[in-house]
This record gives C-alpha cells, sequence and structure tokens, in this order.
C-alpha cells in the first residue's frame, strides 16, 4: 500500500485539478474523476498548507490500509450484543444537538442526509457523543478506492468518494460500523458495507484506526485532534437543506421531527 500511494503522488503531483475550494478533507470523487486522481486533489491541498511536503504515510490510514482479508481487529472496541451496537447507532443518528447557523433556534443531527461529502466529521462527533454518553468509544475504519454509493439522497441516485470513513466496533467476532449516511436503518457488518461501494472486495483497502484519527493523513495508532469536527460539520448543514429542497422534499420535516427513517 506505501508503494501504491507513492506512485500516485508521484504521478499526479505535477498536475491539476479544477474544483470548487472543498474541504482539505473532501472525500468526493468528481463525475468521471478516479480515486488516483481525487488523491491528486488531495496531496496538492495538501502540500500547498504544508510548505510543499507530501502527506505522511507512516502511521496513518493511507498507509497502514490493506485489503480486508489480512485486517487486524485486536484494537477495535467491543460491544456486548447486536442489541447494544443498534442502540449507539440510533442514538447518534437521532441526536440533534448542532444549532443550525441560517435558521435560529433549529436544532440538527449530523449530515447524514448529504453523503456527497463531510464523513469524517460525522464519524468524529458520532465518536465524541457516544463517549460523552459513557458508551465505548469505537476505532475508525477508512476505506480507499473507486468508491460509488446508491442513495436517495443525491439528484444522481448515487455519490462517489475516493475514501470514506466510519465508526466501527466488534459485536461477537464480528467487526461492525455504524454509517446512517449509508444506511440510517441499522448497523453494518463490515464486508456487506464494503459491497455497498464496490462490486469488487480486492479493489479496495481499509486502514483500522484509533478513535480520533481523523483524516487520511492523521496519525492512525496513537491519538490525534479532532476538535474541528464541529466547525467542519457546520459547512455541510446548509448543503443538506439545499439539497433537500433540491430533491423537492421538506428540508424542515425532515432535518426536524420527521427523518426519512422514521417512515
Amino acid at each position: 500500500m506505501r508503494n501504491f500511494l507513492f506512485v500516485l503522488i508521484a504521478l499526479f503531483i505535477s498536475t491539476a485539478h479544477g474544483d470548487q475550494r472543498p474541504h482539505p478533507l473532501s472525500a468526493k470523487r468528481y463525475q468521471g474523476e478516479s480515486a488516483g486522481q481525487a488523491l491528486q486533489r488531495y496531496v496538492s491541498r495538501y502540500r500547498q498548507a504544508h510548505d510543499n511536503a507530501n502527506p505522511p504515510l507512516d502511521d496513518t490510514p493511507m498507509g497502514v490500509a490493506q485489503s480486508v482479508t489480512q485486517l487486524d481487529f485486536s484494537k477495535v472496541p467491543h460491544y456486548a450484543n447486536t442489541k447494544a451496537a443498534q442502540k449507539a447507532f440510533q442514538l447518534v443518528r437521532d441526536e440533534r444537538f448542532i444549532q443550525d447557523p441560517d435558521h435560529q433556534g433549529f436544532m440538527r443531527r449530523s449530515s447524514w442526509l448529504y453523503p456527497d461529502d463531510g464523513c469524517f466529521a460525522r464519524a468524529a462527533l458520532m465518536g465524541q457523543n457516544l463517549e460523552k454518553w459513557k458508551l465505548p468509544r469505537p476505532a475508525k475504519a477508512f476505506i480507499f478506492g473507486n468508491l460509488s454509493v446508491k442513495t436517495p439522497n443525491s439528484p444522481t441516485g448515487s455519490v462517489s468518494w475516493w475514501y470514506h470513513v466510519v465508526p466501527i466496533v466488534m459485536v461477537g467476532k464480528w467487526p461492525v460500523v455504524l454509517d446512517p449516511a449509508i444506511n440510517p436503518d441499522h448497523p453494518l457488518f463490515l464486508k456487506d458495507w464494503v459491497m455497498t461501494m464496490t462490486s469488487d472486495v480486492n479493489s479496495v483497502k481499509i486502514g483500522i484506526c484509533d478513535p480520533t484519527t481523523y483524516g487520511p493523513s492523521s496519525p492512525c495508532s496513537v491519538k490525534s485532534q479532532d476538535s474541528m469536527a464541529l466547525s467542519d460539520q457546520l459547512r455541510y448543514l446548509s448543503e443538506e437543506w439545499s439539497r433537500l429542497v433540491e430533491l423537492k422534499r421538506d428540508p424542515a420535516n425532515e432535518l426536524g421531527n420527521n427523518p426519512p427513517w422514521g417512515h
């Protein structure tokens, strides 16, 4: 995986892809763009912000990522059973804890209905909230590849990423992820989650990291800094509201007391 990433950086660092000032950690993959080209954009922005240095690979999600069959789950926290995992999932999915800066007095959930981008903020806030509620804070699962997932929350019926990140726990001997942006009904077994984004499980790599690991270049095995998650999440709330308007749905209703998973 290290060699693969060094090759991608070398191939793509000298070219540019026009974008509209996405977040530096943007996971979005544009139409017709490969994961490698999206990584190019990430590397370019990173170099601009870090005195022309390349992103680190040692002990980062990108550097430790490997095939699904090679993953080590020994440091992933355990939940007692499926009922406990479902309870945690519903708590983080349903909590309205963010003051909407554009709609005074309107409290918002994380941006589950805008799956296009912002997974890094959503995953961090899930972990922070579970910890606040005295529940085991999950580890992080970062997946890399040409990812695409079907969703009713996009005008095209799907969204595409070069990476995606979610909390991960163990239930018995099975790794389970919490990802309301992909499936708002219940947690998913890791392999089922992977197959929502690709038809070939061997075409992706996954890094299992510390609960506080924030982005693709953050430290993976030691505590990192994810205090920016709330401010990062705020930038996607207006996108989520606008998306529902675009889909001719009622944002005040769905982002308020009647989310679509309650129907």
